[in-house]
């Protein structure tokens, strides 16, 4: 009899949790200014990993966590807990201290951040200017914003239902891959949580790239992810790329039909909609169904080595 691990089973939490309510959007911008003052703090303190992957947050059973974050003698942790509403910093020598996220400005958010890691003895500084005004909306350092804000509680609830879930799902995806990938993790630069397959290829251009870039975009990959809208897309959705971008990209269908290919100046996505995920009857698999097609399509037309480009599903492993 063959065995199915229970976290393969069709689940409906994308269907309960519409993100698209009153405010959304100025919702959105709020958390992501969040997002880039705790991955700032993580960022400046946190050992350097290969692709960036030292600034990035994670998905936790509450929220957003920075994680563990070496700090002299021992370690501490940042956690947005979009539950309570609150956020906590814990050390690990037992000593801990949490602020509301419901603050009258940024820069009151950043104050009571920075005045409670010193009064536990964390001293830390950041560039207080918001990393790519573009995406953020802000040219105001945050230590400077007094601007006054709302902090939406059902907002911060459902993207964060909607990102445990994609969580998942992204975990589930990467088990099926034999190569190199990166952790799933929430960058706060673009704001979108994340999953990375690597080919194994350097890319040997980089002419024109800045220093974090070239980073970035070393070698060869296919991503795939979630956002909760930008200025291209401003809706939530999910998506696929590849880099270095191969030619006739598009040419294929993806999986399922409502899934589509975006084409713009910084190349070719594969979108599907968080709507459009809603409405299918297993959602679940369906992101699992698109992410697939995106992939095959994509390593298929790179030229990626074929033992990287099979995948199986988890429950291959647990005959």
């Amino acid at each position: 009899m063959e065995t199915i691990s229970s976290i393969e089973q069709p689940v409906d939490q994308y269907k309960e949790n519409d993100l698209q309510i009153e405010g959304w959007r100025d919702a959105r911008h709020l958390l992501h200014l969040y997002a880039q003052i705790i991955g700032k703090i993580r960022l400046r303190l946190h050992p350097k990993l290969n692709h960036w992957w030292h600034a990035t947050l994670a998905i936790s059973t509450v929220g957003w966590t920075t994680g563990i974050i070496p700090y002299k003698e021992g370690c501490f942790e940042i956690e947005l807990n979009f539950i309570d509403h609150v956020l906590w910093i814990r050390k690990s020598d037992g000593l801990g201290q949490h602020i509301n996220l419901n603050q009258p400005s940024i820069k009151m958010f950043h104050d009571t951040l920075f005045d409670s890691l010193k009064s536990l003895g964390i001293e830390v500084s950041i560039d207080e200017m918001p990393f790519d005004e573009s995406k953020v909306k802000s040219h105001i350092l945050f230590n400077k914003d007094d601007r006054p804000i709302t902090y939406n509680p059902d907002f911060s609830y459902n993207l964060w239902k909607v990102q445990l879930e994609t969580d998942i799902t992204l975990q589930i995806f990467k088990g099926r891959f034999s190569g190199m990938s990166s952790p799933v993790q929430l960058f706060w630069h673009e704001f979108d949580l994340s999953l990375t397959f690597f080919s194994g290829r350097k890319v040997l251009s980089s002419n024109g790239m800045d220093k974090i870039s070239k980073e970035a975009y070393s070698h060869e990959f296919i991503s795939f992810g979630f956002w909760a809208g930008d200025d291209n897309i401003d809706e939530p959705a999910y998506y696929s790329c590849v880099y270095p971008e191969p030619k006739n990209l598009s040419e294929e269908q993806l999986i399922p039909l409502e899934a589509f290919w975006n084409h713009q100046e910084t190349g070719t996505t594969a979108i599907l909609t968080y709507r459009d995920l809603q409405n299918s009857p297993d959602p679940r698999q369906s992101l699992l169904d698109f992410m697939e097609s995106a992939f095959m399509v994509g390593s298929r037309k790179a030229k990626w080595d074929k033992d990287l480009m099979l995948l199986r599903p988890l429950n291959y492993f647990l005959h």
